[in-house]
């Protein structure tokens, strides 16, 4: 055999071989491959890189790939087109399950609501405990979740036009005694100053000094020289610096209170004729109702009428109470030593 003839058989040698070859090796890797897709494994199964593989235990969604979500203890595929596609306690949120619920209203079924004690809150999504939500709060408030049944708390800031009315409920939460305003420039909510006089108060306050803590603006007159601080039409200041309406008749009452008999008189603690209810028997004066209270007499005035006025000493009370001047229908009684409300006596003394 020439040399010629040699070359040549090896050259065909060779590439028979290398075709052989190739052709074997696409028949292992088809051979290998278990799956393209996971419509190619069994139930429960899910295709990964060629191979049918059981899927991993889970708790949350954050215990799975990315592309995967927690269902039923188990990652699967998390691609979905509405919340029917989505086991457990989840939902279909921007073509992904993912944990979630449903408000009610939205829902299709009770498998997207939150468990007993809990509602759907419609800014997040998620389950929360009864109570409020976040988002769920008015301004200047937040959702408090740290409560067994979270409130909506008042964080101290504030602004707008009941901008102080939010600090006072502010200090009310808070349990702070002292008043509290706004600082509109800081946006917060900051103690109020002490007054020293009346002109660090807004027009109808006066500086309250009679307190033993510290002095504080509040609604009031002041008439004690020339009337500085004067009342509206139709009020008079009376001896504690409060402003009550007066009257000039008993048809000025009336008009106020249609069906009633009232009766324009002077009254001990007033410093005008204010309005007064008529009455037959002491029961009239109590009762329920803002204009009744307990423990009013049933006493002619110096014009005439029967009227319901606080007592002035124990004759004027039932055999039972006595006229006791700590109390008091309005807030100019119970500090007047002059009148007070009849009140039951106290039991006696054991005898020995």
């Amino acid at each position: 055999m020439s040399y010629r003839h040699v070359l040549c058989c090896l050259a065909l040698m060779v590439g028979v071989g290398t075709w052989g070859g190739c052709g074997n090796a696409d028949d292992d890797q088809q051979q290998d491959t278990e799956c393209q897709s996971t419509e190619d494994c069994s139930e429960g199964e899910r295709c990964r890189s060629g191979a049918c593989i059981e899927p991993e235990v889970c708790e949350q969604d954050t215990d799975c790939d990315s592309q995967l979500y927690c269902g039923s203890s188990v990652c699967l595929e998390a691609q979905c087109s509405d919340d029917s596609e989505c086991q457990g306690r989840n939902i279909c949120r921007d073509g992904a399950c993912r944990t979630g619920c449903r408000p009610e209203g939205e829902r299709d079924s009770e498998a997207t609501a939150c468990p007993d004690g809990f509602q759907c809150s419609s800014d997040t999504y998620t389950c929360e405990r009864v109570g409020c939500t976040m988002g769920s709060c008015s301004g200047f408030q937040e959702c408090d979740r740290s409560l067994d049944t979270p409130e909506c708390a008042y964080t101290g800031g504030c602004g707008g036009d009941n901008a102080d009315a939010v600090c006072r409920a502010f200090a009310n939460q808070e349990g702070f005694d002292a008043p509290y305003i706004c600082d509109e420039a800081q946006g917060e909510c900051i103690e109020k100053p002490a007054c020293d006089d009346d002109s660090d108060c807004a027009s109808g306050e006066i500086c309250d000094q009679s307190g033993e803590g510290r002095n504080e603006c509040r609604s009031g007159c002041r008439c004690t020289d020339g009337c500085e601080r004067s009342c509206s039409a139709g009020e008079v200041c009376t001896s504690d610096n409060t402003c009550v309406e007066r009257c000039n008749s008993n048809e000025d009452c009336r008009r106020e209170n249609p069906g009633s008999d009232w009766y324009c008189v002077e009254q001990i603690t007033t410093e005008a004729p204010v309005c007064v209810r008529g009455c037959n028997r002491r029961e009239d004066c109590g009762g329920e109702g803002d204009d009744r209270v307990e423990g009013l007499t049933c006493r002619s005035t110096q014009s005439g009428p029967q009227v319901c006025q606080p007592c002035t000493d124990d004759s004027q009370c039932p055999a039972d109470q006595l006229c006791k001047k700590d109390l008091g229908a309005t807030e100019e009684q119970k500090n007047s030593d002059e009148v007070g409300l009849c009140d039951d006596k106290p039991p006696p003394c054991p005898e020995d």
